[in-house]
């Protein structure tokens, strides 16, 4: 959604005889957008009036993740699937991670307590490696 600020800019560009094409180009916007704060001809940002589409889907939703949404989530994870993995990869939360990241990474004792009681224990990927699945202990 364009900014009062963007509004107010393609509207004075328009004063100034600017194409929409150019106005669109400057601001880096697309010129639907720009034709469509012309067409209302203000540059108050309008209204969202929408319902929400998660809203049915919210009470699985972890809006707010600590441990023991953690320790949850993967309880139910590990009975769902049947069984456990020796390794979990983790993507260097503060949630798991007590400091380092990657082959560094130390796990906050209370989680490496929780991955020994299912028999895991938790990796760490290489920061801007998230796609590294070869991680070797």
């Amino acid at each position: 959604m364009l900014s009062q600020a963007q509004r107010t800019a393609i509207l004075e560009l328009n004063t100034q005889q600017v194409s929409k094409r150019e106005i669109a180009r400057v601001l880096g916007v697309s010129r639907v957008a720009v034709r469509k704060v012309l067409r209302s001809n203000s540059n108050a940002v309008p209204e969202l009036h929408r319902t929400e589409k998660a809203e049915p889907h919210r009470q699985q939703c972890y809006p707010n993740f600590r441990r023991f949404d953690c320790k949850v989530f993967l309880t139910e994870a590990l009975r769902f699937m049947g069984g456990v993995t020796t390794r979990v990869m983790i993507d260097n939360t503060h949630v798991v991670v007590l400091r380092g990241s990657g082959r560094d990474m130390v796990p906050v004792p209370e989680m490496a307590a929780f991955g020994e009681r299912f028999g895991f224990q938790f990796v760490a990927h290489a920061i801007g490696n998230a796609s590294n699945d070869r991680f070797t202990l």
